[in-house]
């Protein structure tokens, strides 16, 4: 009756989990994957009646039992339950070549997996398209090290077939090095999905590219049907020892893909040379991108964009976002550059940027353009807000509040207001944000069109600021709460 009473709780907890996490993820799983628990945390590479973790990615890539694990079936996405509390400390690095879900049971904690010393953790390759979908969830990578090679976490890799959907949700990658791609490494893996979600990335470095994520053409370009989705994610204190202090996207060569980037987080990312958090670089073909509510702080670089970097043919909407205390050579907060890369700025807040040599909060040049509306520039650390070789086209930009009179290529002087902010002070809530709502004197508050219903931190917009009765929204990223009470003074201005 023991027997009976826990086999049919273990049934029940693995359906659970199965529903779960492929609402989560959205993986294929039919009546016929397999269900593969991990029960030893070792990697001893012994017969011992248990089922380990690598041996579990084995039976589930070749589809026979090792030792006592399940066997993987053809075709179809096997599941690892981690049912071990951890850490597992592997012994070498595990390859994965069939299609796989891997986390833990449901509600438990994230379990830490720890690399072999100058290993990464995984390398991913699929044997063909039918076997190419990988998902991760709940788990913990820590320590892994491919000094010569990319990806210090995770290697995908398109050697027999490209990838249909890799997914990895509620992960935390940790003090992971490699040459390029510090974390992750996704280097022409031409996926139809590549989604990252929820995500911690911390304290990952590279030796000469993208201290976290590497990503050149990661998803199949040409197609409405193929998508990249980077939302919720949080990237602090990553760095490259060259360019990229955090995240490289790449499309190089390649037609469009649908992409999302939504809520992420990146603070006191560096980079030696180029580019403290962020750069999305396109080639040849024009590539739209949505990015929004997202907030760049603390982020620093020696040379170019202390922030983000968008260059060559990509077309970028940024909306509803604070970029803040980045410090470059040029550009301390955003950089646009070459081959009509266009930045749509659009509700945001660029302040406090700091460039040693010019472009404080924005610098624009070669034959990139931005347009503006509705944002809030202001409080350059070293010179002028804005500056560069402009080529924007102004019918499109408005409504800008900026407090000197370098950003006359965000609108026309008649569409552009020279004023201090008088935004709030600084303050750091739960979700990383900062403060510099717009106070009762700001002459951002409630003076705004408005087609977005909440600000970057998820307030509803627009609110009545003022109290007059009518709502419009304020200008910038953060939208102050209704009837607002807050008093500007001179040490806001930090």
């Amino acid at each position: 009756m023991l027997y009976t009473f826990y086999t049919t709780h273990l049934i029940m907890q693995i359906l659970k989990f199965i529903v779960s996490v492929c609402f989560l993820l959205t993986c294929t799983v039919t009546t016929h994957a397999a269900i593969i628990v991990v029960n030893d945390p070792t990697d001893n590479g012994q017969i011992d009646g248990l089922c380990d973790l690598r041996d579990a990615l084995y039976s589930a890539s070749i589809n026979i039992s090792v030792d006592a694990c399940t066997a993987g079936q053809s075709g179809v996405q096997d599941i690892v339950i981690i049912q071990v509390p951890g850490p597992i400390q592997l012994n070498s690095t595990i390859a994965v070549f069939g299609a796989v879900t891997v986390a833990t049971n449901i509600g438990a904690p994230a379990v830490e997996i720890k690399a072999a010393n100058e290993r990464r953790h995984f390398r991913v390759s699929p044997n063909s398209f039918e076997d190419s979908n990988f998902s991760m969830a709940n788990l913990i990578l820590s320590g892994g090290n491919a000094t010569s090679d990319n990806g210090g976490a995770i290697s995908f890799v398109s050697v027999n077939s490209r990838f249909e959907r890799i997914e990895l949700t509620d992960m935390v990658f940790l003090n992971n090095h490699a040459t390029i791609g510090g974390a992750l490494s996704l280097d022409n893996v031409n996926a139809n999905h590549v989604s990252i979600i929820n995500s911690e990335f911390i304290n990952n470095t590279a030796a000469s590219f993208a201290g976290a994520i590497y990503g050149e053409r990661l998803v199949l370009p040409g197609s409405s049907a193929t998508s990249l989705t980077l939302n919720n994610n949080l990237f602090l204190n990553n760095h490259s020892s060259n360019n990229v202090g955090a995240v490289y996207i790449g499309n190089q060569g390649g037609n469009e893909f649908n992409t999302e980037m939504i809520g992420n987080v990146y603070i006191g990312n560096t980079a030696t040379e180029d580019i403290g958090a962020l750069h999305i670089n396109g080639i040849i073909t024009p590539w739209n991108i949505s990015i929004s509510n997202n907030l760049w702080l603390f982020n620093q670089s020696s040379d170019q964009a202390g922030a983000i970097f968008v260059s060559s043919a990509v077309i970028s909407t940024l909306s509803n976002s604070v970029i803040a205390f980045n410090q470059a050579r040029i550009g301390g907060g955003i950089l646009a550059r070459f081959d009509d890369a266009l930045i749509n700025l659009y509700h945001s807040t660029v302040i406090h940027n700091s460039a040693t040599s010019s472009g404080d909060n924005i610098y624009v040049y070669g034959d990139a353009r931005i347009t503006s509306q509705s944002n809030v520039i202001a409080y350059p650390r070293h010179g002028d807000n804005c500056s560069g070789l402009l080529g924007t086209n102004l019918s499109s930009s408005r409504n800008n509040l900026v407090d000197d009179m370098s950003c006359e290529m965000l609108s026309s002087t008649s569409l552009l207001s020279i004023a201090d902010p008088h935004l709030s002070g600084f303050s750091s809530s739960d979700d990383y944000f900062p403060g510099f709502q717009p106070t009762a004197a700001s002459p951002a508050l409630d003076n705004s069109e408005c087609s977005l219903l909440v600000d970057a931190i998820g307030n509803s917009r627009p609110n009545d600021g003022d109290g007059n009765g009518l709502a419009f929204c304020d200008m910038g990223g953060l939208e102050a709460p209704s009837n607002t009470d807050l008093i500007w003074s001179d040490a806001f201005g930090l």
